[in-house]
């Protein structure tokens, strides 16, 4: 622990940390012979189920998984949907057991290293996205394990009451071990997480139950990083703006571009006229001074943070790397459709950080106040 930040640690002493465990966590572990990844990635999954397809003549199917794999990661849970309606009669569930149904026998030892140590957190309860067994495996050997396979009600009623008495593991999209159960297609993420207005969720009380815990405890996540370039810029990546004041609130958007027709009115009807506004040396944001901002600029892209003594953009980067880590740490991938209701939950989480009211009943105000 002794390169972690200051605050968490204080955090893990007072037990108020859940590890979220991600796909890079599972992605560590070795094959004991051949020294290369245990597991798939998602596109490696989608790659192999082309392959089974093809294997048993189901042609069009394949043709339609592989073009949607080539059109890129927004399509992923459309690919699995199309790879599901081709392997008929139970042969969708055989191949994710034969693709992560992956025995003890081998896997590397050492390569568990990272995932031992999130055991040494000292936390309860572990949450994870991963569908395998490599918590399980990394569990100290007196550990005496307890499951959550997505919803149990009962458990998880008790867990908002008091953290599990017990280590506890719980797969939120499911386990290898039920693989009908697992969600893994958009029809199996709809259910856990519907869209506004379409209904309610099948898994309420897993979902009351992680909204809660996200509100009350602090959520380390591990795992889940992107690769390819990052930042501005990176490709396939969609656009969200963001604004912050010192110590305050932060809205964000999903918007189309960067262009100073789409960031300029947006900043317009939030920040009154007069205000200081501190942006990076984007070239969109060259005209704020001429529309009344006391506008500072920090130079990024020459290697500058920090202008003076408290010129920085270094509140809104902070919400970045927070949001950043919270989607890649909770989900294998969100699409476009569903980015804008992900950051403004957690735009909500961040504005009311510092409340004394617990956010629970911030937020259960806000819907008493629309309904009436």
């Amino acid at each position: 622990m002794a390169n972690l930040p200051g605050q968490l640690k204080e955090q893990l002493k007072s037990h108020n940390v859940i590890p979220f465990v991600g796909a890079g966590v599972s992605m560590s572990v070795k094959d004991k012979q051949t020294g290369g990844v245990l597991f798939p990635i998602w596109k490696g999954l989608l790659e192999n189920a082309v392959e089974r397809l093809r294997e048993e003549d189901r042609l069009p199917y394949a043709e339609a998984v592989s073009g949607l794999i080539g059109i890129g990661p927004d399509e992923y849970l459309e690919a699995a949907k199309r790879a599901r309606q081709g392997m008929t009669g139970g042969n969708w569930f055989r191949f994710l057991k034969e693709q992560l149904d992956v025995p003890f026998e081998n896997v590397d030892s050492a390569s568990l290293d990272l995932a031992r140590a999130i055991w040494n957190l000292g936390s309860s309860l572990i949450v994870t996205t991963n569908y395998d067994r490599v918590l399980h495996w990394a569990r100290p050997e007196d550990v005496d394990l307890r499951t959550w396979d997505i919803e149990s009600p009962a458990e998880q009623a008790g867990a908002l009451r008091a953290d599990p008495q017990r280590p506890t593991v719980w797969h939120l999209h499911g386990t290898i071990d039920n693989a009908a159960s697992m969600i893994l297609t958009p029809d199996g993420y709809g259910r856990l997480y519907p869209d506004a207005g379409d209904g309610e969720t099948k898994y309420k009380a897993a979902l009351l139950t992680l909204r809660q815990l996200m509100m009350s405890h602090t959520f380390l996540f591990i795992g889940g990083k992107r690769p390819g370039k990052r930042g501005r810029g990176a490709e396939g990546k969609t656009i969200v703006m963001g604004m912050v004041e010192r110590g305050g609130k932060v809205k964000a958007k999903v918007v189309p571009d960067v262009k100073a027709r789409t960031l300029v009115p947006e900043i317009q009807s939030s920040v009154p006229v007069g205000t200081a506004v501190l942006t990076d040396d984007l070239p969109t944001y060259r005209r704020l001074s001429s529309l009344g901002y006391r506008h500072d600029v920090v130079p990024h892209s020459r290697g500058v943070y920090v202008v003076g003594k408290d010129i920085h953009t270094n509140s809104i980067e902070g919400f970045w790397s927070q949001l950043k880590r919270s989607i890649d740490g909770s989900y294998h991938h969100v699409t476009t459709h569903h980015l804008q209701k992900y950051v403004d939950g957690y735009a909500f989480r961040y504005s009311h950080r510092n409340d004394e009211q617990n956010m629970f009943w911030t937020m259960m105000e806000r819907v008493i106040s629309q309904a009436s």
